[in-house]
């Protein structure tokens, strides 16, 4: 997805001025920045799917006892 959204940038010749430059490195970093807000997300969830995945192992097992 980062990989994705970062070759999608417009390549900038060589030459191009620094204002340029600057404004490219300032969305790039917005683009990161929003990412690592979703992964970050998605990281949470996982966690608590894996406490309800947990808690209802020992729920069984306690069961099975």
């Amino acid at each position: 997805m980062l990989k994705n959204a970062l070759r999608d940038q417009p390549l900038l010749p060589p030459n191009a001025p620094g204002s340029k430059k600057d404004k490219l490195t300032m969305e790039q970093g917005k683009s990161i920045c929003g990412l690592e807000i979703v992964i970050k997300g998605h990281e949470d969830n996982l966690g608590e799917l894996s406490c309800a995945v947990l808690e209802d192992v020992e729920r069984v097992a306690s069961k099975a006892a």
